[in-house]
């Protein structure tokens, strides 16, 4: 290997840690969001939480706000990221249903405080920061697409006979989970995680009139 291959070879690692460190920092920024609040949070709770000082933190980010702005797209690409793995991981359409569910209701208690309170901050601060709606405008249209092309593909193969009109079911199931989302991350509603799962799923399965076989696997 020639001196300019090793080079090459030594910057892409360089770039590979780079990001890997970067990611780290958005994601302890994630967390700490969730418990300070956007606003209010400071770049040392951050780096207090990633084991770092404000200095690596303003090494990779230009400012506070691009940094937190950063952090909060993080959070809708995440989903996306997540909601295709679905798609891609699993083909029978109930359980798909059941896992873009789980996606919002996460079984581990903690991390479905977590990411629901991240989740309300996210909406919170875009009707204050312009920035973050266009973001957040195409996360819900991403998550609405998903939930109605996993109805429709239950439908076309019979595994669904819904009750409602396809896109009015996906319609009420977002709004469904987006409250239960509030209530999870709130820790002051009527619905923890396994609650909110439960009451959802059965829902899902009277709109969607699953088949007997699915209803039995859902249970």
């Amino acid at each position: 290997m020639g001196t300019e291959e090793r080079t090459a070879m030594a910057r892409v690692l360089e770039d590979d840690v780079r990001e890997e460190q970067r990611q780290r920092l958005l994601d302890s920024a994630i967390r700490a969001i969730s418990k300070h609040g956007f606003d209010t949070v400071r770049l040392r709770d951050i780096a207090s939480d990633a084991g770092v000082t404000t200095g690596m933190i303003q090494y990779y980010f230009d400012s506070r706000q691009s940094f937190l702005t950063a952090a909060l797209e993080k959070v809708g690409l995440d989903q996306i990221e997540w909601w295709s793995r679905i798609g891609e991981i699993e083909a029978d359409p109930w359980k798909r249903i059941t896992m873009l569910i789980g996606a919002c209701a996460d079984p581990n208690p903690t991390v479905a405080v977590e990411q629901s309170a991240a989740w309300l901050e996210f909406c919170a601060c875009a009707t204050r920061h312009l920035e973050l709606r266009d973001i957040l405008s195409a996360v819900n249209r991403r998550w609405r697409d998903v939930v109605l092309e996993t109805i429709q593909t239950g439908t076309a193969s019979g595994a669904f006979r819904p009750v409602l009109d396809e896109a009015l079911i996906a319609d009420a199931l977002i709004a469904m989970l987006d409250g239960c989302e509030m209530s999870i991350g709130s820790q002051a509603g009527l619905f923890d995680s396994d609650q909110a799962r439960s009451v959802a799923t059965a829902v899902a399965q009277h709109l969607l009139n699953c088949a007997p076989a699915d209803r039995e696997s859902a249970s």
